[in-house]
């Protein structure tokens, strides 16, 4: 055989291990593509209620206004717990910004 056969017929194998290889990787990242999906989603909520409590303030004020009027310990708990939250993200902000940016 020629080189120039030769040369073709080896890439042809290694174009099928690349194939196989592809499949291979996609099953075994198929969990993984499940869980990003899953985070996409819980992110994409988290910016339509950041968006909605913004264009309507006035229907998030009178909500918290009602919730501590009816339950002044349990706005309390909320509003502590909140508080807890924001400052652990930015915690977690402030040590993973250098890698994510």
């Amino acid at each position: 055989m020629s080189t120039l056969t030769e040369r073709a017929v080896q890439r042809g194998r290694l174009l099928e291990r690349i194939s196989q290889q592809r499949v291979a990787l996609a099953v075994s990242c198929a969990p993984i593509a499940d869980l990003l999906n899953t985070a996409d989603h819980v992110v994409e909520g988290a910016e339509r209620t950041r968006r909605w409590i913004g264009e309507n303030p006035v229907a998030v004020g009178v909500g918290l206004f009602i919730l501590v009027l009816w339950r002044p310990k349990g706005a309390l708990k909320l509003a502590s717990k909140g508080l807890l939250g924001w400052r652990t993200l930015r915690f977690i902000r402030q040590k993973l910004g250098p890698l994510l940016a």
